[in-house]
């Protein structure tokens, strides 16, 4: 019963990779808005405090077993004026039960341009290591001897109980818009990973690389009301060939939307050309974000390989360190003070009222102006 067990999971494995186009040490979460490290790493450079992010996706099939990812990672933003270096760590636990567990680990840096108030463009770079290895007790065909099973038959199989290691390297540019309140409006992105290729090969003199993979989002915001938004949103994901699109949309109810505060619920359905059918549940406010989704199999190509696939997202902030943009020249924080003139000092009136004396600000100084007006900005 045993051998028939890890050979019924050895067959369930490559048809469930199979089924959804599976890559290696690259998951492709569904609730990718969550997941900067595998959606674009120009996108880490948009967040905005000190944050911890955890991700879970469970995948399970028919036999019993569950394809699992399990990522923790954490964001420090340092603001250089109005601009922003975010840098950024990554680890990956990526596992198929009994067959092949991946270990590693990711650093991210990105830098994010404040183009206007409300608006920046962020370029981000992320390189890391991983450590691949296959395990397991399976039943070869090199294990039947004239079509008896013999358990002292070492199996010949080349990718068992194998291990590799290899370097990664990504980059992307993220372009994200916001409201007056802070909301995000819209977004778009691209980014390249694997694009150094490394191999990935666990057989001597074998050559398996893992491909370059492009990625590409999109999300704009149709509608605003009060307190209800609607924002569609699109990814494509290219691979070696093959490709796969979500498109679907985002709805949010704010509770609360203060300086101080938010608190938002939110919805999100998408449909996945992989023939999956993707619903999301999300509350957000400041301080904490909690998320759950499950990609549903719609046709029966995918109902016979895998049950459906959970995925659960929490974010912590740690601490706050978003600051308001400052432009160049502004008025705000401006005090003046009147002094007496000096005796031999000339007063010349420059406005269309006499009573009324031309300032000029000179930002961080106090000086002078016409008319015996000091002008100090804060």
């Amino acid at each position: 019963m045993i051998v028939f067990k890890k050979t019924t999971s050895w067959i369930a494995v490559i048809l469930a990779l199979h089924s959804v186009e599976v890559y290696p040490q690259q998951p492709n979460f569904s609730m990718y808005h969550y997941t900067p490290f595998f959606t674009n790493p120009g996108q880490i450079g948009v967040e905005e405090d000190v944050r911890l992010m955890l991700n879970y996706r469970n995948q399970a099939i028919e036999v019993g077993n569950n394809f699992t990812s399990s990522t923790l990672s954490g964001y420090y933003p340092i603001y250089l004026g109005n601009h922003r270096l975010v840098v950024a760590g990554n680890f990956l636990h990526d596992r198929v039960p009994g067959f092949v567990s991946t270990n590693g680990g990711l650093l991210g840096v990105a830098y994010s341009i404040r183009t206007t108030a409300n608006s920046e463009l962020s370029l981000g770079l992320q390189g890391g290591y991983f450590h691949k290895e296959t395990g397991g007790d399976f039943t070869t065909d090199d294990q039947f001897i004239d079509g008896v099973f013999d358990p002292n038959v070492v199996s010949g199989d080349a990718v068992l109980n194998r291990s590799v290691g290899y370097p990664t390297l990504s980059l992307g540019l993220f372009y994200r818009v916001k409201d007056a309140q802070g909301r995000e409006k819209a977004f778009a992105g691209g980014s390249i990973f694997n694009a150094t290729e490394p191999s990935i090969s666990l057989v001597d003199n074998q050559p398996d690389n893992l491909p370059l993979s492009w990625k590409g989002t999109v999300g704009y915001r149709v509608y605003q009301g009060l307190e209800f938004s609607v924002l569609p949103t699109l990814r494509w994901v290219g691979q070696a060939g093959n490709s796969f699109l979500n498109l679907g949309t985002r709805f949010s109810y704010d509770l609360e939307n203060t300086v101080n505060n938010t608190k938002r619920l939110e919805l999100g359905l998408w449909h996945n050309t992989n023939d999956l059918g993707v619903l999301s549940m999300a509350y957000e406010q400041s301080n904490l974000i909690i998320s759950a989704s499950y990609d549903l199999p719609l046709s029966n190509r995918l109902s016979t390989g895998q049950n459906g696939i959970f995925e659960l997202a929490v974010s912590f902030r740690l601490k706050k360190k978003s600051k308001p943009y400052v432009p160049k020249e502004t008025t705000l924080g401006t005090s003046i003070k009147t002094v007496p003139l000096l005796k031999d000092q000339k007063t010349k009136k420059t406005s269309v009222d006499e009573h009324e004396e031309k300032i000029i600000m000179v930002p961080g100084k106090e000086k002078q102006v016409e008319g015996g007006a000091w002008i100090t900005h804060a």
